[in-house]
């Protein structure tokens, strides 16, 4: 977080903070809930982080169930300006590729032809793309069953143990 100039002297004591200069960062979300006094917000933030945590495969799996096949990319980058058309040609190709890369990390992906070329002598640019999307549904409910499996077996269960034995041992001790 940016705080503005002579933050620190309105700085509340109760945050934790880390100064680095003239900017001063809260330490941890939870510890400044915790001194603010906000338990049910930790709580709510410890849910979702459970759930983000189990979620992490199945929606991966749901983002490789979609599959982008026949892809097929013509790109003529124009400039009557050979820097010019240079430069864009340069930035184009890069950009594309990267995202190219993005994409079949998430989905599966299946290029049929990328062709890139510059047009130094060629007044109006040109281009062409055409691709198949292909995803089963059933792909999702298999990622979801997994998630509600995931969630139930490594978050709750073991959650609802723990505070099981942490009441006997209260009950115990009384």
């Amino acid at each position: 977080v940016w705080l503005r100039t002579g933050a620190e002297e309105i700085w509340d004591k109760r945050l934790p903070r880390i100064a680095v200069g003239s900017i001063i960062w809260a330490e941890s979300s939870i510890e400044t809930f915790r001194n603010m006094g906000r338990d049910d917000l930790i709580e709510k933030i410890d849910f979702v982080l459970d759930i983000v945590r189990a979620a992490d495969r199945p929606i991966l799996k749901i983002f490789k169930g979609v599959k982008l096949y026949g892809l097929y990319i013509d790109f003529i980058i124009a400039n009557e300006d050979a820097y010019k058309c240079a430069l864009n040609y340069g930035r184009i190709s890069g950009a594309l590729y990267n995202v190219l890369a993005w994409l079949s990390v998430l989905f599966s992906v299946k290029l049929k032809t990328i062709d890139i070329n510059p047009g130094f002598a060629v007044d109006k640019p040109r281009w062409d793309a055409a691709g198949k999307i292909k995803f089963r549904p059933i792909t999702a409910v298999v990622a979801g069953v997994g998630l509600l499996l995931t969630y139930l077996f490594k978050f709750l269960i073991p959650g609802m143990l723990q505070d099981r034995k942490l009441r006997k041992q209260a009950t115990r001790q009384k």
